[in-house]
């Protein structure tokens, strides 16, 4: 099924990588999203103006569509496929760091599409820019998802009253928005990004002897929600300097399937926030504390009319769930 597909986008299975030791890894974590491989992530790196680099997939999918996918590429992509031993984003992207021996690592998500020159201005960034240590891409697609109407409404209006700050995407703070609202400004220098999405992250290989993705915001899913804020801070504070990439954006098409039930969402939304505000937070500034917590507050509260004005328990639930496991991890 798959060789067919590629050989209708290439026209032949030659192959069109370098023969020299690979500069960059592009690492993709992936789970039973074997189309999203073939449209997206696989199909883009085909294209790529630079062919000195590997591919590496670390499937945890239950069945062998992502292996088949990855077979019909072996011919035209450098790439290297590993099973692994356990399903999580950040599980797999640890596991995966083990198999890396290039200079330069990228992560992209299964359904990132990259532009023909992603990796090239990858390259030419930490070429020329030995100071930087992480690197980012903008990203199209991130906020499709957003409500809109009177949903949307009482999303803004909720946002400017629980987390004071408006999240600046360009230079990609962190504020007190959502996920990212934990501010990094008495370390960052000014203009530096704060958080770099993972769906397009990079960085060098030294960065990892020291940083590993953190397992622990897997504990409501695979999908490990904020891990990349987590290390943004953690980079942050070890002291590595995190840049944006000068480049046209890679695009993120939101594939189906790999992310989290309702339930297990809104419960990693509390949960993982706690663990970001406690380990890297709350360390450097206790007066956070208090935005932290009204925060939190205002997590229950946006749950509880979610769940009134769409007449599902879910929200709710799942809140009070992650706000359970906030007070069981701070017993432990």
């Amino acid at each position: 099924m798959f060789d067919e597909h590629l050989k209708r986008e290439r026209g032949c299975l030659g192959k069109s990588y370098s023969t020299l030791a690979p500069k960059v890894s592009v690492v993709i974590a992936t789970k039973d999203r074997a189309e999203a491989l073939v449209e997206y992530s696989l199909k883009s790196l085909l294209i790529q103006d630079f062919n000195n680099f590997e591919v590496i997939v670390c499937d945890a999918s239950d069945n062998d569509l992502s292996l088949e996918a990855c077979l019909a590429y072996k011919e035209s992509l450098n790439l290297r496929y590993f099973k692994a031993p356990k399903p999580g984003l950040t599980s797999q992207r640890n596991f995966a760091l083990e198999k890396v021996e290039t200079e330069l690592v990228l992560f992209i998500d299964d359904d990132i599409e990259l532009h023909k020159n992603a990796i090239s201005d990858l390259v030419y960034a930490a070429d020329n820019h030995p100071e930087a240590d992480v690197f980012g891409y903008r990203i199209e697609g991130e906020r499709e998802c957003q409500d809109n109407g009177l949903m949307g409404y009482f999303n803004k209006i909720f946002d400017l009253v629980f987390y004071f700050v408006p999240l600046r995407r360009k230079q990609r703070f962190v504020s007190i928005v959502a996920i990212n609202r934990f501010p990094q400004k008495e370390i960052a220098k000014e203009e530096q990004p704060q958080w770099i999405s993972g769906g397009g992250l990079a960085a060098r290989r030294q960065v990892f002897d020291q940083l590993k993705f953190s397992v622990i915001l897997e504990k409501f899913g695979g999908y490990a929600l904020g891990e990349d804020v987590y290390f943004s801070h953690s980079a942050l504070q070890a002291g590595f300097n995190l840049t944006m990439i000068e480049s046209e954006p890679i695009v993120h098409h939101a594939a189906i399937g790999g992310r989290l039930t309702s339930v297990n969402h809104q419960a990693s939304l509390t949960f993982n926030r706690f663990v970001i505000w406690y380990d890297l937070i709350y360390p450097k500034n206790r007066l956070f504390i208090f935005p932290f917590v009204w925060s939190i507050i205002g997590d229950v509260f946006k749950a509880l009319i979610n769940t009134l004005l769409n007449l599902r328990l879910e929200y709710i639930v799942g809140s009070l769930k992650g706000v359970v496991a906030t007070f069981s991890l701070k017993k432990n």
